[in-house]
């Protein structure tokens, strides 16, 4: 063949390869784009949530001294949900055991509240309150119901209303309750704090105090404790207590330890067992906002009675450790309920910009065997391009000495 054939077939073959190579480069593109949406920027979505933390309303809780049952507003989505939206319902109070004083900055009459608030940005907790009265009698006073919207969307509503049960009691006594921030486990030293992953469990640590709110009879000190622990939204229960009560969403827990008996101060506490919780494989970190634990006292001891059982009694009541004593130090201000946030890890937002999926399945193969064609095209055509030069010799020529 002459030599400049063979360099006509060797410029139409690394034609040929250059075309091959970029159309096995778009399909190739073309296929990664199909692993998850379209990169232009995603609608606004928010994912509202609505929590309440209260105790039970003593019978000398007054109209002028009505108690405050806090609710908190949470937004967990990606963006700011705008114009938010409250609606406290509270025709499931029994009116003959307690009143309630209508929300402030409210509309409405009768039962039936609309409160409008500002927005919430993401991961934001704004705060409400409920506040309630007692008219002498004693036992279940109904509930009432809270529920919040938005004007941004918000995919997930099943977080989105609340309802709290209300007790009316003789007389309860509060207990300062603090919450640790929920990390991943880590029993290595030193302990690092790392993020949860979604889908993964943790433990959910917190105590109470005596700071003897109930009054100084005996002392101050107190028996039994009730508490209540409450979880943000795409947190549950891994696993149940034998004696507690949990709400159908398994989000809600409430137990008493009726023999602890704790002596007015901060030296020794109630140190709660931890909680084993898990977090939603599709929940969205960094932080997941919204849970409290609340804790009061059933009974103010005699001094007697004090004297007879100890001041500090039961195998939850301890004395602090330091790390303790300097979470507590930091809710110097805090009350019977202790907000916690739980941080969760990234990890499912990287897989593709806006919640995309990765490739997987046939299409992960067929992206692979395109990924080795283009390789072996690429070698083909450095060998087809590559220019060398040819000294031609004819049988009575030799080529110079050198």
């Amino acid at each position: 063949m002459k030599v400049g054939t063979r360099r006509a077939w060797a410029r139409a073959g690394a034609g040929v390869a250059a075309q091959l190579l970029t159309g096995s480069l778009v399909l190739t593109c073309a296929l990664v784009g199909t692993g998850g949406p379209a990169q232009a920027d995603p609608a606004p979505r928010a994912d509202l949530s609505v929590s309440a933390a209260g105790t039970p309303l003593t019978t000398d809780t007054t109209r002028a001294k009505a108690r405050p049952f806090k609710v908190a507003i949470t937004n967990s989505g990606p963006h700011t949900a705008q114009n938010v939206v409250l609606e406290v319902d509270l025709a499931g109070l029994d009116r003959d055991l307690v009143g309630y004083l209508a929300p402030r900055g409210c509309r409405g009459s009768g039962q039936k509240y609309r409160c409008s608030f500002g927005p919430v940005a993401s991961h934001g907790v704004m705060e409400f309150s409920v506040a309630l009265y007692a008219k002498g009698g004693t036992g279940p006073a109904g509930s009432f119901a809270v529920s919040a919207t938005s004007s941004t969307a918000d995919p997930d509503r099943s977080n989105n209303s609340a309802g709290v049960q209300v007790e009316v009691v003789a007389r309860s006594f509060d207990l300062v309750a603090v919450a640790f921030d929920v990390y991943a486990d880590d029993d290595t030293e030193p302990v690092e704090l790392l993020p949860v992953a979604p889908g993964h469990r943790a433990w959910l640590r917190w105590f109470a105090v005596n700071r003897g709110s109930g009054g100084s009879r005996g002392g101050g000190a107190t028996r039994g404790v009730s508490y209540t622990v409450a979880l943000p939204a795409h947190v549950t229960f891994a696993e149940h207590r034998e004696g507690c009560a949990y709400s159908p969403d398994n989000r809600r827990m409430t137990c008493q330890d009726p023999d602890a008996v704790l002596a007015r101060g901060t030296a020794s506490g109630y140190v709660a067992d931890p909680v084993r919780v898990v977090v939603d494989r599709l929940a969205r970190g960094p932080v997941l906002v919204g849970g409290t634990v609340s804790a009061y006292a059933l009974e103010q001891l005699t001094a007697d009675a004090a004297a007879r059982l100890g001041v500090a009694a039961g195998p939850r009541v301890k004395a602090l450790t330091e790390a303790q004593q300097e979470q507590l130090a930091e809710a110097a201000h805090g009350g019977n309920a202790a907000r916690y946030d739980i941080h969760v890890s990234m990890r499912q937002l990287a897989a593709g910009s806006g919640g995309g999926l990765p490739i997987t399945g046939a299409q992960a193969g067929l992206a692979g065997l395109l990924g080795l064609a283009v390789l072996a095209t690429g070698g083909v055509l450095l060998v087809m391009a590559r220019r060398r030069r040819l000294v031609l010799v004819t049988p009575d020529e030799r080529p110079p000495a050198r």
